[in-house]
């Protein structure tokens, strides 16, 4: 190869690079982005089951983690709302045998 080829491979692969940093960079301030999106949600245990309670209503364990929450705060009407969630989801068998005897545990004992 002459020295002419030779500096138009090396400033393309100083141009490659260039782009390969700007483009990683960009990824972090996006993920950096997203992170700090996040971080009221996990300001604790209750705004964490909360929300993944409002975002997905139907996720049992979601639920169960949301009814502890609840009972820990001693919201009786959210228990009994819970509970009536969980209880159709066992009833039309949408549990695995470990949340069927979470539920039975939570919401059916007395």
């Amino acid at each position: 190869m002459e020295r002419h080829e030779l500096r138009e491979v090396h400033l393309q692969q100083r141009a490659d690079r260039a782009v390969s940093i700007v483009v990683a960079g960009l990824v972090l301030i996006g993920l950096a982005l997203l992170t700090a999106r996040r971080v009221p949600v996990w300001q604790s245990d209750e705004t964490l089951w909360r929300t993944s309670a409002m975002q997905m209503p139907g996720n049992v364990r979601v639920l169960i983690n949301w009814h502890a929450q609840q009972l820990q705060r001693l919201d009786i009407a959210g228990h009994h709302e819970t509970c009536r969630t969980l209880t159709t989801a066992r009833n039309n068998r949408e549990t695995d045998r470990r949340e069927t005897w979470i539920i039975d545990r939570i919401c059916l004992s007395r």
